[in-house]
């Protein structure tokens, strides 16, 4: 099984917040513990670094410290995506979404994991993965015996 992550779940999953027993937590440990591939665009690890140091009310919350922690984690772990030299094609609402739906088809995963509302109003379109919700991702691990 592969799966990618919205980055949004990688980001909150850096957050005090979050609980480990919590659904993101639950999905994050199973794919650090090597529970299924993790396909990680390489610009993702970026972007976790700089919302950890320039996204002002994340910065405060997740150190810049441990986002780099992470992202080295990720990285060793994680079948890595190079980044896209071409603009993808436009598909979704958000270019954000087309760059994520490019990555998910070039990385071959079987899941697009997001609680977005402009990815999850694709679910119905025919792509080669499933749009799934971090909730729904769960339930599949858990069917899977995964966690």
């Amino acid at each position: 099984m592969r799966a990618l992550y919205d980055p949004n779940i990688l980001i909150s999953s850096l957050l005090p917040a979050t609980r480990p027993d919590s659904t993101i937590g639950l999905i994050v440990a199973a794919a650090l513990r090597g529970a299924f591939a993790l396909v990680l665009p390489a610009d993702v690890a970026i972007e976790l670094v700089d919302a950890a140091r320039d996204k002002r009310d994340l910065a405060a919350r997740m150190p810049l410290d441990r986002a780099h922690a992470f992202v080295t984690e990720l990285r060793g772990m994680a079948v890595v995506l190079p980044v896209l030299h071409a603009p993808p094609p436009a598909v979704g609402r958000e270019a954000d979404d087309d760059y994520l739906l490019a990555q998910a088809e070039a990385g071959e995963v079987d899941y697009l994991v997001s609680g977005d509302k402009d990815l999850q109003a694709l679910k119905d379109r025919p792509f080669p993965f499933e749009i799934v919700t971090p909730v729904e991702f769960l339930a599949i691990l858990r069917e899977a015996g995964l966690v």
